[in-house]
Parts: C-alpha cells; sequence; structure tokens
C-alpha cells in the first residue's frame, strides 16, 4: 500500500471513530500537515465518503451518513466480528422470511464472500475459530431426505421393524434392526425414537447419522416406554404427547423452520403433508409464524385453539379496516 492510500486509510479509521475531530489533531495523528489533511477529505469525497467540515484554519472535520455506501475501515476485530455475525446469519436466518424479500440470508452470504476477499489470512484462520465455537448451536437442519421421513412414519403406523445402516467414523458400515415409536424434531436434527434391537436399548437415532433406511417387512409387538426418565430420551414420549395438532402442507424446509423452535412430534403424510403435534407454551407463537410465512395448515386440536385462530383473523381483518 502506498504512503498516500495508507495515510487516507488511516484518516478513514479515524473519521470512523465518530464525532468531530479538528484538522491540527488529524494532521498530528497523521503524521502530516492540515493541508495534506484537506486534501484526503477531498480525495475521499470524491470516493463516495460523505465529511462534513467547518472552514477556517481550526476547521474540523466529522464523516456522515451520505446517500451511497461508500468503503469501511475495519481493524482485525471488527473485521472478524463482522465475518462471524455474516456467517451466522448466513446459515441460520429464515428462508421464509419476509424480510429483504425473503433472501436476507443470501445477501448476508454475499456480504461475507466481499469480506472474505479481503481478510489476510490470520484474520480467515481467527474467523473459522470463532465461526466454530457458535455454528453447532445456531446451524440449520441437516437436510433429511423427505422420503426418509415418510419410510419411517409408515413404519411406525404399520409395526415394521427398520433396517437401516450407519457409518462408523473408521468408515465401517453396521446395519441395525429397530423398532420404531415415534418420529420426532427437535431443532436442528430430525430423530427417531425407538428400541435397538443390536444394543437392546431404547435409544434416539439421529437421522442425518443414517446412510440408508428401510422397512424390513417383519412387524413387531409395541413394547411399553421405560418408567422413568433417561437422558437419551426426550422427556415428553412418556407422558400425553400433545398440546396442539396441525395439518401443515408446505415443503419439507419450511415445516422444519416453522417448528425450529418447538419440541415436535410429526406424521409425514405424503409430499408436503404433514401432522404435526407440539407441546408446551409458544403454540400460539407457532400459529402467527405459519400464518406470517404464508404456510397453509388447519387446527385439529384443541377445540379451543380453532377459537382463538378465529379470534386471530377476526381481530386482524378489523386491523385492515
Amino acid at each position: 500500500m502506498g504512503d498516500v492510500a495508507q495515510r487516507m486509510f488511516m484518516l478513514v479509521g479515524a473519521l470512523q471513530e465518530g464525532g468531530s475531530r479538528p484538522g491540527e489533531e488529524l494532521a498530528d495523528k497523521l503524521g502530516t500537515s492540515t493541508r495534506t489533511i484537506r486534501s484526503d477529505v477531498a480525495r475521499l469525497r470524491a470516493l463516495g465518503f460523505a465529511i462534513a467540515s467547518t472552514p477556517g484554519p481550526r476547521g474540523e472535520y466529522r464523516l456522515t451518513r451520505g446517500r451511497n455506501m461508500p468503503p469501511l475501515s475495519l481493524d482485525d476485530d471488527e473485521a472478524v466480528a463482522a465475518a462471524v455475525g455474516l456467517a451466522v446469519v448466513a446459515g441460520t436466518a429464515d428462508p421464509a422470511s419476509p424480510i429483504a424479500g425473503g433472501a436476507f440470508d443470501a445477501a448476508a452470504a454475499r456480504a461475507l464472500a466481499k469480506l472474505e476477499s479481503f481478510l489476510p489470512e490470520r484474520l480467515h484462520r481467527r474467523t473459522a475459530v470463532e465461526c466454530g465455537r457458535i455454528q453447532p448451536l445456531l446451524s440449520l437442519a441437516p437436510p433429511v431426505d423427505a422420503a426418509m421421513l415418510f419410510t419411517v412414519t409408515q413404519a411406525i403406523a404399520a409395526r415394521f421393524l427398520l433396517r437401516w445402516t450407519t457409518k462408523t467414523r473408521e468408515g465401517l458400515v453396521r446395519a441395525a434392526f429397530f423398532e420404531p415409536h415415534r418420529l420426532l424434531f427437535r431443532h436442528p436434527h430430525w430423530y427417531v425414537v425407538g428400541f435397538d434391537r443390536r444394543h437392546h436399548a431404547w435409544t434416539l437415532q439421529r437421522l442425518d447419522e443414517v446412510h440408508a433406511v428401510g422397512p424390513s417387512r417383519r412387524r413387531f409387538d409395541p413394547r411399553p416406554l421405560p418408567p422413568g426418565r433417561r437422558d437419551d430420551l426426550f422427556p415428553h414420549v412418556y407422558h400425553e404427547w400433545h398440546d396442539a395438532e396441525l395439518r401443515i402442507r408446505a415443503p419439507l424446509r419450511e415445516v422444519e423452520e416453522a417448528i425450529r423452535h418447538q419440541e415436535a412430534e410429526v406424521d409425514v403424510l405424503g409430499t408436503g403433508d404433514f401432522t404435526v403435534r407440539i407441546r408446551g407454551t409458544h403454540r400460539h407463537a407457532l400459529l402467527m409464524r405459519l400464518a406470517l410465512h404464508g404456510i397453509e395448515f388447519r387446527v385439529v386440536s384443541p377445540p379451543e385453539l380453532v377459537g382463538e385462530c378465529r379470534r386471530l383473523a377476526e381481530h386482524l381483518a378489523r386491523a385492515a379496516g
């Protein structure tokens, strides 16, 4: 970077700290003259920076909001923080969000690509480390094929054993027979609760870890769930399950996003057709989320929730005049 470019870069950084800065102070900070500061300010204005100034030998300069977005000057910590924030938004934003036309995550990804093209290698490494610390908590659900969910649902209904294969870290393929009990969703993963015949134990199986799955056409007699609570099973499988039951018609990814804040039991009835049972205190938020995102749904139970939907619709109709 040349001397002029380096000096202008430092000048932008000083102005971005906020407030009005006397020309003499800036000249001392940058080791130059007030005349050079005036020349550099003129160059920055030509590049799109909106810089207000007061005349005279003791004139001051202040960075203001212009009509266009000028280049930014970030220190190391600021650059890493911006990159990590963009990475989180790019990976977790709701695709059905009305913000930015439903493409807020895509906009964050574009901005991140631009920022990363300027990051030196040392800041790339820092960004990767920080993203690794928080991404597991915020990531989108790993992709699970809707056909796999449908297969599991059908096996549960027909009481067929599931036969699937998984791969170990060493690359070995292992087969297992599983008595499926319930298909569950807890963001960001799909699970099957059931009895693993290989290990003779009730367990949860994450479906994104399954390599291949299919019904064995061998039926099983349902066995009672174990008493008490186990760390490897969701507590709610031991109780009367649902607070509310909804019929949802939407693509799989939209359903995952809609119920990401719920603990849900799901039946896959067909392509884009689901029965969702939820429990807890968030059912009203779920209704609003579904409605705002334009997802088709119908309340199956309880009856009072149907009345609440009707009252909400009437309230919104009055608000719309």
